[in-house]
């Protein structure tokens, strides 16, 4: 039984950095290199990250997950207060 649960740790990591990684980090990243006005897709961009990272906290069953979730949130945090000085 332990093996399956910590089968089933590492699916649930590897799940959510691919959720997250797909949704925003790979987007954000084409924004950046546009040269067009991409500040309200950033702060979309950003809204959607943070609600990825809330759910990815609720979801887990993993104590790590959570802590770095919250980490998370807080760096989200300050990127969305830049992203408001962005055109």
């Amino acid at each position: 039984m332990p093996n399956r649960i910590e089968m089933f740790r590492r699916l649930e990591r590897q799940y959510f950095r691919d959720r997250l990684g797909t949704l925003g980090l790979q987007q954000l990243d084409g924004m950046l290199n546009e040269v067009k006005p991409v500040g309200r897709k950033l702060d979309f961009l950003v809204q959607e990250m943070n609600r990825e990272v809330n759910t990815i906290a609720s979801k887990s069953q993993d104590i790590e997950i959570t802590r770095l979730a919250m980490e998370g949130k807080a760096e989200i945090e300050k990127l969305r207060e830049q992203v408001q000085n962005v055109e």
